[in-house]
């Protein structure tokens, strides 16, 4: 990911929610959310992902999953291809 993540809030509030992690990159300033889902990625923690984000004008989101379910895989793809370049969404299993 080329990312120097440095924390800044756990269970960070964005609006009536809260963000797992919010951090920024060290280099660029530039916010990061982090979503921990540890069992298959689901519409719930998409939505949540993109309303994180958007909440905080976060640039990168994270979301760390157990197993990933290929529509989910194919919106996240579609969203990187499709959104402003200064946007990138990495889905990553564990």
């Amino acid at each position: 990911m080329g990312l120097d993540i440095e924390l800044i809030e756990t269970e960070a509030k964005t609006g009536s929610f809260s963000t797992d992690i919010l951090a920024k990159d060290q280099y660029t300033d530039d916010l990061i959310i982090i979503e921990n889902q540890l069992e298959e990625t689901d519409h719930k923690h998409l939505g949540q992902i993109i309303t994180y984000a958007s909440g905080h004008d976060a640039k990168t989101i994270i979301w760390i999953v157990k197993k990933v379910n290929e529509s989910h895989r194919q919106a996240v793809d579609w969203l990187n291809e499709h959104t402003d370049m200064k946007i990138n969404i990495f889905l990553i299993k564990i």
